[in-house]
């Protein structure tokens, strides 16, 4: 006897396959953008080192020179490059968020249930999943990794939209201080500005993509 092709199949593959896509493509965004970086660093290195070159040592350098190659690095480094992985985290979470507010309005849908996300007090994630887990009943992936992650993802998303990642400046610096500690490719600029390294992006992309594949296949049962 021949099983029962299982339900839904198409729609998850093509639904999450939509999500996927999204990722993938902020990914490739992240990695172009950093290459971009680090392109520009290696110019600036290359004309440094010729300069010193034709100078004869870097010794005989001009002060004005130094400052002006200076000036340079710290533009790029500290000003272009701290910029765009800030708002690459604040994007990065605004993904989570849209992908699984409209997750709840299709799992709604299916199951032509009359309470609506927006009925939920609180907003953001947490929201959703509350409202997955006590009107949609779906078991969510959030004893895991990557559900851990995105929690501190969160945090460090807020210090930056809300303190423009001056931990000294949110209402619990003492917990996110601890998770800067605790993180890898995050850390402190004079103990106060939060620093992000590009290891760090890579790991949280992947921890969104890991827990947002196991929240759909959970909220699609017999995919």
């Amino acid at each position: 006897m021949t099983s029962k092709p299982k339900k839904k199949t198409w729609f998850y593959r093509g639904y999450f396959g939509f999500v996927k896509h999204r990722i993938y493509e902020f990914r490739d965004y992240v990695i172009e953008i950093e290459s971009k970086f680090s392109r520009d660093m290696k110019a600036i290195e290359k004309r440094y080192d010729e300069e010193i070159r034709r100078n004869g040592s870097e010794a005989e350098l001009p002060p004005d020179l130094i400052d002006y190659y200076v000036d340079e690095i710290y533009t790029v480094d500290k000003i272009f490059l701290r910029t765009f992985r800030y708002s690459a985290v604040v994007a990065l979470y605004a993904l989570i968020e849209s992908s699984m507010n409209s997750l709840c309005t299709t799992v709604r849908k299916m199951k032509d249930l009359s309470v609506e996300l927006k009925d939920l007090r609180g907003d953001g994630i947490e929201r959703a999943r509350l409202y997955l887990t006590k009107v949609c009943g779906v078991q969510l992936p959030c004893e895991g990794h990557a559900w851990a992650e995105i929690q501190k993802l969160n945090n460090i998303r807020n210090c930056i939209v809300h303190a423009e990642g001056n931990v000294d400046d949110v209402s619990s610096p003492t917990k996110l201080k601890n998770i800067v500690r605790n993180t890898k490719g995050i850390s402190l600029e004079n103990e106060r500005y939060l620093l992000i390294d590009n290891k760090y992006l890579d790991m949280a992309i992947t921890c969104v993509e890991d827990f947002l594949q196991e929240l759909h296949e959970k909220s699609f049962p017999n995919t």
